[in-house]
C-alpha cells in the first residue's frame, strides 16, 4: 500500500467517514492542526458534518494502535479533548485491530481505520459497528533504536527535561543512564522521524511531543518496563501503609535511590488514588537494602513491584523519590483497575497533553 502524506492521510481518513455516512462532500469542513484552545489543547483535527446526521468532532490522528496500553492512552486524549471542548471524539489509524477495537468500544469512543473498521455509535441516530477487517500485509513498523530500553531511556528524558536537547551528548548520556553511541544514534532517529529539528550546531527543540510521547507509552509497555523488572513480591505486613514504610525507612537508610511510581506515586500527584501495590525503581543499594525485608516472591499477586532505577532523570527534581509524572503515567496504563485508568486520565491532562 502506498505511504500516505499527512495531508493524504486525513483525506483519507475523511473519505472513509463520508462513504459510512452517505454525505457530500460539502457537508464536511475540516480544519487541521488547529491552534491552541484557551484550555491549551491542540487535537489533530475539528471536523463539522452537516448532514442526516450532524456532528461536531475534535480527531485524534495515531500513527499506529497497536495495544491495550496504547488503545487506553489515545482514549484519555481524546476523551480529555471531548470533555473540555464540548464535541465528540474520534480516533484515525491505518489499522485498529480487534483487541485494540474492544478497548475503544468499552470507552465508547468513536474511531475509523483504513481497513474498514469503524465504531460510530450513538442509537438511535447513529448505529455503525464495523469489525474483523485486517491488512493484507502487516503494517507494524520496524522497531529500531527507538523502541530499544535504551533509545526509551533518552526520550524519556528529553520529554521530562527538554532542556536536554541544548545540552552536550555526554550530559545527557549520564542522565539518562545509557551509552554516549546511544544518544548519538537516538537524536539521528528522532531527527529523520520529525519528532526534534536541529536548531544549531548540537541544539535541537521537540518538534512533535505527542508523537514522543505517544511513542514513549508503546516502548514503555513492550520494552522498557520489563527491561527494568527486578521482581514482584508480597510483603509479610498486611497492611500495605505500614508496608510502605517499612520499605521507605530501608531505602532511606541504605542512603539508596528509590522513587515511587504506579499509584503509590499517582496519589503524590493528584490525591486521588490510593492503592493495594506498591512499585519502586531502586537503584542495587536499596535492591540489596530490601532483602532484609520479609518480601517472598509471588509473581502473580505479589503487592510489592521492584524495577531497576536505571537513571538519576527516573526522578523529580522537585518531588525527590516520586517518578516523572510520564512514568508514573506509563505503569498506571499497565493496570486494568478503573481508578487507576482514571487517575492516569488526571496526570495526562494535568502534566502531559498541554502545549508548552
Amino acid at each position: 500500500m502506498k505511504v500516505l502524506n499527512g495531508k493524504e492521510l486525513i483525506e483519507a481518513y475523511i473519505q472513509r467517514l463520508r462513504q459510512l455516512l452517505e454525505i457530500h462532500q460539502k457537508a464536511v469542513r475540516v480544519e487541521l492542526e488547529p491552534r491552541p484552545t484557551k484550555e491549551n489543547l491542540r487535537p489533530d483535527a475539528f471536523i463539522r458534518i452537516d448532514g442526516p446526521v450532524n456532528l461536531d468532532l475534535v480527531a485524534e490522528i495515531k500513527d499506529q494502535l497497536r495495544t491495550r496500553n496504547e488503545a487506553v492512552h489515545a482514549g484519555l486524549q481524546a476523551e480529555t479533548y471531548a470533555e473540555a471542548l464540548g464535541k465528540q471524539a474520534i480516533l484515525f489509524a491505518p489499522w485498529i485491530g480487534d483487541h485494540v477495537a474492544q478497548e475503544l468500544r468499552k470507552r465508547r469512543l468513536f474511531y475509523l481505520d483504513l481497513e474498514g473498521n469503524a465504531y460510530l455509535w450513538d442509537p438511535p441516530r447513529l448505529a455503525i459497528d464495523i469489525r474483523g477487517r485486517r491488512p493484507e500485509k502487516d503494517r507494524a513498523p520496524k522497531p529500531g533504536r527507538l523502541i530499544q530500553p535504551a533509545g526509551l531511556k533518552a526520550i524519556h528524558l528529553i520529554l521530562t527535561r527538554p532542556e536536554a536537547l541544548h545540552m552536550p551528548y555526554r550530559w545527557i548520556a549520564e542522565q539518562a543512564g545509557v551509552a554516549l553511541g546511544t544518544v548519538t544514534g537516538v537524536v539521528r532517529a528522532l531527527v529523520h522521524e520529525r519528532m526534534i529539528e536541529r536548531t544549531g550546531k548540537r541544539a535541537y527543540k521537540l518538534a512533535d511531543r505527542r508523537k514522543l510521547v505517544d511513542h514513549f507509552v508503546r516502548g514503555y509497555t513492550l520494552a522498557l518496563r520489563p527491561a527494568c523488572m527486578l521482581g514482584r513480591y508480597r510483603h509479610k505486613e498486611p497492611k500495605i501503609d505500614h508496608a510502605k514504610a517499612a520499605l521507605v525507612d530501608r531505602l532511606t537508610k541504605a542512603r539508596a535511590r528509590w522513587a515511587l511510581t504506579g499509584g503509590q506515586a499517582a496519589f503524590e500527584l493528584t490525591h486521588y488514588l490510593r492503592t493495594d501495590e506498591i512499585t519502586i525503581f531502586v537503584d542495587k543499594a536499596g535492591l540489596d537494602a530490601l532483602g532484609k525485608e520479609p518480601l517472598v516472591r509471588d509473581t502473580l499477586e505479589g503487592n510489592v513491584i521492584l524495577l531497576d532505577h536505571f537513571a538519576p532523570a527516573v526522578e523529580q527534581p522537585i518531588r525527590p523519590h516520586v517518578a516523572t509524572p510520564l512514568l508514573v503515567y506509563a505503569e498506571l496504563l499497565d493496570q486494568k483497575e478503573g481508578r487507576a485508568i482514571e487517575t492516569a486520565g488526571m496526570i495526562l491532562d494535568r502534566y502531559l497533553l498541554k502545549e508548552a
